[in-house]
């Protein structure tokens, strides 16, 4: 005995009022979905992304794998098992969509001019910047991205302004 769920590696069904509550099990994913009557609602059925023991790729690899994944610390491992060490993140899950890696912040607007020795190293500050903890993460020269996003230093401001980036790069690649 025992329960035991469906396993598909897609929707058995369509969600709806008539069907929440159904469930099943990707064993693909490693995911268990619930119905909530309106989407299927992923629970991973792993370590979850993001901790020391499932560091991932980036913030957004994070919100991929865990959609619910609030605002925070989280590992990241860019490269895998390659070259660099995971290492502790700021992870902005909310801004246009969610998913940003924060690779440098501040409060002071002269500290990062063009030209300031800052953007040309990789070097991180110590300890984990955040949205209130200003200085330089080490996303800043392993985090490849599409998109750049400024966002001023508070967190409660609210203005940011998103970039396409001409190709994957880090930050310290695009500014050199």
């Amino acid at each position: 005995g025992g329960l035991q769920f469906q396993l598909a590696d897609a929707a058995p069904v369509a969600c709806s009022a008539a069907t929440v509550g159904q469930s099943y099990v990707s064993p693909a994913k490693k995911t268990l979905y619930v119905c909530n009557g309106a989407q299927w609602f992923p629970l991973l059925l792993e370590v979850p992304p993001g901790t020391l023991n499932n560091p991932a790729i980036s913030c957004q690899g994070i919100l991929a794998k865990a959609p619910a994944s609030p605002s925070g610390v989280y590992w990241l491992d860019p490269d895998g098992a390659a070259g660099i060490a995971a290492f502790q993140n700021w992870c902005d899950m909310t801004t246009a969509g969610g998913g940003w890696t924060l690779a440098i912040g501040t409060a002071d607007a002269n500290a990062l001019t063009a030209g300031n020795a800052v953007w040309h190293n990789a070097t991180p500050d110590n300890g984990i910047p955040s949205p209130t903890a200003p200085g330089k993460t080490a996303a800043y020269g392993n985090v490849a991205g599409k998109e750049v996003l400024f966002k001023t230093h508070s967190e409660q401001a609210g203005y940011w302004s998103q970039f396409n980036m001409p190709a994957p790069s880090t930050l310290l690649a695009l500014v050199g």
